[in-house]
C-alpha cells in the first residue's frame, strides 16, 4: 500500500527526485532545456521557489520550498495560467471563463478558478504538474525503435515516461542542511564522471548560476558560499559521495529534526537505526549531518 507523503504545514523544504522509466536514458542536450523551462514555469504557476536542481539523462532532482498557502487575486491567478501554458492555452481558458459569464453561469467560472489555486502551494501537484506536461512534450517530440537490427522502424512513445511517482525528502530549514544538499544534488554529474568541476554541467542550479542565469543566481541566495565550497571541495569524501538515504529517505537535518519527522509520521514509535549520520567535510562545524534511510522511506 502506497504511504502518504509527508508535508509539513507551513513553509516547507524539500528534496525531489524522479527516475525516468526503466531508468532509460531519455534525456539529451535539448530535453534537458525544455524540462529547466517547464520546470520554471510549474514553479511560477506552483508558487514554489527553486533553490536547485540537476537534470541528469535518466532523472533530475529538485530543491525547493513551498511556502505556506496564500490568497492568489484574479489578476495573479491569469498571470500564472499563462506562465504555465503560454498565451495561445490561456487565451481559450479565459474565452470559456467569459463565455460562462455571459451566460450566468458563475459557479462553473468559479469552480474552474478554484480548481487552478488548489493546484498552488502544494508539493504533489507541482511535482504532478511538472512530470505530466514534460511527459506530453516529449511523447509529442520523440520516438522510439521497436523491431530486430534488421527490421527496425519508428514508433510514437506511449504512456509516461517516468517510474511511477517522485520521492521527495523533507529538509530542515536551516542553512547547514539547506546548503549540504543543493551541493550534493549539484554534484551530481561530478560522482556520474560527466565533468570534473560541478560548475561546467550547465543543467544544474550551480552550473546555470556559473554560466550567468539570473534566476539561478537570486535562487541561491539562501545557500552559505563557506559551507558550500568545503563539501565540494571533498570531491570523494564524505557528503560529495553518493549517499541514498539522501534522495531515498524521510528526512535530512540534525537528529533531532529527523527524529522528529519520523515521530509525526509514523507515530511515536522512534526507529534510531534508520538514522544514517552522514559526514559533510572535514571541518569540525561541519561534522555531522543526520538522514533517515531507505527503510523509513514510502513504498
Amino acid at each position: 500500500m502506497r504511504q502518504a507523503r509527508i508535508k509539513v504545514d507551513g513553509d516547507g523544504y524539500y528534496h525531489v527526485t524522479s527516475r525516468c522509466a526503466l531508468q532509460e536514458y531519455l534525456m539529451e542536450a535539448k530535453a534537458k532545456d525544455v524540462f529547466v523551462r517547464m520546470m520554471r514555469r510549474a514553479a511560477t504557476f506552483s508558487g514554489v521557489e527553486i533553490i536547485t536542481y540537476c537534470v541528469m539523462d535518466n532523472h533530475f532532482h529538485i530543491l525547493l520550498k513551498v511556502p505556506k498557502r496564500r490568497e492568489v487575486d484574479m489578476a495573479e491567478l491569469r498571470r500564472r495560467i499563462t506562465v504555465l501554458y503560454g498565451k495561445e492555452k490561456a487565451g481559450r481558458i479565459f474565452a470559456r471563463w467569459k463565455a460562462f459569464e455571459e451566460q450566468g453561469d458563475m459557479e462553473t467560472v468559479a469552480d474552474e478558478q478554484d480548481a487552478f489555486r488548489k493546484r498552488m502551494y502544494d508539493l504533489s501537484e507541482f511535482g504532478k504538474t511538472l512530470k505530466q506536461r514534460y511527459s506530453v512534450w516529449y511523447r509529442a517530440n520523440h520516438t522510439r525503435k521497436v523491431g530486430n537490427d534488421g527490421l527496425q522502424e519508428e514508433r510514437a512513445i506511449e504512456g509516461t515516461i517516468w517510474q511511477g511517482r517522485f520521492h521527495s525528502v523533507l529538509v530542515e530549514p536551516t542553512e547547514k542542511a539547506l546548503t549540504a544538499v543543493a551541493a550534493y544534488i549539484d554534484m551530481n554529474p561530478v560522482r556520474a564522471t560527466l565533468v570534473s568541476d560541478a560548475a561546467a554541467y550547465r543543467w544544474s542550479g550551480y552550473g546555470a548560476a556559473k554560466h550567468g542565469d539570473p534566476d539561478a543566481k537570486a535562487a541561491r541566495k539562501i545557500v552559505d558560499a563557506r559551507i558550500y565550497a568545503s563539501i565540494l571541495d571533498e570531491k570523494t569524501h564524505g557528503f560529495a559521495k553518493q549517499v541514498p538515504s539522501v534522495s531515498r529517505g524521510v528526512a535530512v537535518g540534525t537528529e533531532s529534526f529527523v527524529l522528529a519527522t519520523i515521530d509525526e509520521a509514523r507515530g511515536k514509535e522512534r526507529r534510531r537505526k534508520g538514522v544514517v549520520a552522514i559526514p559533510l567535510a572535514k571541518e569540525g562545524s561541519l561534522a555531522l549531518l543526520c538522514s533517515a534511510g531507505r527503510r523509513m522511506a514510502e513504498a
